[in-house]
This record gives C-alpha cells, sequence and structure tokens, in this order.
C-alpha cells in the first residue's frame, strides 16, 4: 500500500482492503443483515414469549408451529395466494394509472381541481370495510369488486403525492419553458412528469402496501378463493395456527412487493434514490 496525496496534496494514510471493502459495501450489507437480524430477533422473541409463559394453543401458537402449518399447507396456501396477489396487482395497477391521470386533470385547471378533489377526500373519509359489502351488492362476488376496492384505497394516494409533485415546479423553470416556446405536453413531458416522479413514489409505495390488504377485506366479505377466505375459514377453528400462517404469507407477500416497486424506483431514478440513502446513512 502507498500513501496517496488528497487535494491539498497532503499525504493521507494508506487504506486498507478491509476499510476499502466496508467503506463501499458496508451500507449495502448492512441494508441486508441489519433487517434479517430484526426478524429473526422478534421470531425469537415471539417463540420464547409463548413457550415460556406457557400461552395455550388456542390463544397463541409458537413460530415454530405457524412454520410447520404453512409448509404442510404450503400448496393450498401458495395456490391462495396467487388468487389474493392477482387482484391486488390488478387493483394496483389500475390506482396508479387513474391516480396519474387525476394527478395530471388537477394541475390542468383549478376548476377541475375544484371538482374532483370532494370525490377524492370520500373515497378516504368512506370506511372501506364498512363499504365493501355494498360494492359486493353492485358488482357481484367475481373479481371486480376486489379490484375496486383495492384501487379505492391506492388512487387517492397516488393521486396526492403526484399533485404535490406536479405542483412543486419553480416558477422560474415554467417561465423558461414558456419563453423557449415549449407546448404544454412538452412543459410535462420534459419538465413537470419527471420533477413530480420522487413524490409519486412515495405514492405507489403507499398504494403498494395497501393493495394486500384492500384485496383480502374483499374476501372477507364475500369469496370463495384467497387468502382472505383461507383466513375467514381458519379463523372459525379454534387453533389459531392455521390462520397466522396465512397471514404470514400475507406479510412476505407485501414486503417482496414493496420491495420490488422500491428496485423500480431506484432504477427510474436512481439520482434520487442514491441521495436519499446517502441522507440516511451516516
Amino acid at each position: 500500500m502507498t500513501a496517496t496525496p488528497d487535494s491539498t496534496g497532503v499525504l493521507l494514510r494508506p487504506e486498507s482492503g478491509f476499510r476499502r471493502f466496508r467503506r463501499r459495501y458496508g451500507d449495502r450489507i448492512a441494508g441486508i443483515v441489519l433487517p434479517l437480524v430484526a426478524v429473526c430477533a422478534a421470531l425469537g422473541g415471539w417463540e420464547a414469549w409463548v413457550r415460556l409463559d406457557n400461552v395455550p394453543p388456542y390463544v397463541m401458537a409458537p413460530f415454530s408451529k405457524v412454520a410447520q402449518i404453512a409448509w404442510d399447507l404450503h400448496t393450498n396456501l401458495v395456490s391462495q395466494a396467487w388468487t389474493t396477489l392477482y387482484e391486488a396487482l390488478l387493483g394496483f395497477g389500475i390506482s396508479i394509472v387513474v391516480g396519474v391521470i387525476v394527478a395530471l386533470l388537477i394541475d390542468s385547471s383549478w376548476r377541475v381541481e375544484q371538482a374532483i378533489w370532494p370525490f377524492l377526500i370520500a373515497s378516504q373519509v368512506m370506511p372501506v370495510v364498512a363499504f365493501a359489502p355494498v360494492i359486493i351488492v353492485w358488482f357481484g362476488f367475481g373479481l371486480t369488486p376486489k379490484i375496486i376496492i383495492v384501487a379505492l384505497l391506492g388512487t387517492f394516494l397516488v393521486t396526492i403525492e403526484c399533485v404535490a409533485g406536479l405542483k412543486s415546479l419553480e416558477p422560474e423553470k415554467l417561465l423558461l419553458c414558456r419563453a423557449i416556446g415549449a407546448s404544454r405536453f412538452q412543459v410535462y413531458a420534459k419538465v413537470k412528469l419527471p420533477q413530480a416522479l420522487p413524490n409519486l413514489f412515495v405514492g405507489i409505495k403507499l398504494a403498494s402496501m395497501l393493495a394486500l390488504t384492500g384485496a383480502v377485506v374483499g374476501e372477507f366479505v364475500a369469496s370463495y378463493r384467497g387468502l382472505g377466505n383461507y383466513i375467514t375459514f381458519q379463523s372459525s377453528i379454534p387453533y389459531p395456527a392455521g390462520a397466522t400462517a396465512g397471514v404470514l404469507y400475507l406479510v412476505v407477500m407485501g414486503l417482496i412487493l414493496y420491495w420490488v416497486v422500491v428496485t423500480v424506483e431506484r432504477f427510474a431514478i436512481p439520482w434520487h434514490a442514491s441521495k436519499r440513502n446517502s441522507g440516511a446513512g451516516h
């Protein structure tokens, strides 16, 4: 190892291979190891609490028992999970598309904004769990009501974050666009939408966390398949380990869906993701 001068010409202490490796990959490794350690600690605490406190099996099963049931019934659980995931992804995709379109309409005209906001607010103050039976009555027991419930939960989040991003454009940039003769479409395509992407991905990540919730709510109310139906059936059995196994599948699916959205965000706006991660670090 040889000493290298810094920008002022002062010789710096040579950096070892370990320090160089830690500086380059330390944050990435910590981002993987720390969540795994936290999850293992939580599951270990769950197991220890149930066994040491002698919790009755009809109240709470130890994690080892739930994991065993999840493995023994994995064929059925995976089949039910695919149904729930399909409903969630369709509603999630619709919420993104509709949310962006509504945001563009709101940003384009204050009259449209005043007309649309009451409906957006109503979609949130209205309890989806209470309104779900009405949606089932209107649209039947098929796939459509579950998709509508998921879309209702996510559209508002995507819309409000996208609007915030669109309206955050500095007046100077807008004046510059007008000065060079940019059309309305060019202003949105080249300036407004790219600037709104960080806010938009915030809304998309929030919507992704509610997508599975909306699908399960619909399945709780009326469904013959899906994890919601499975959990409802298992909850009627005196021992809750089967229902807990279904909840674990939902948690894992939710984490994977959120991770996919975060990964897409890193590729779509790497400059923003890297800045955010560096700020959240040391």
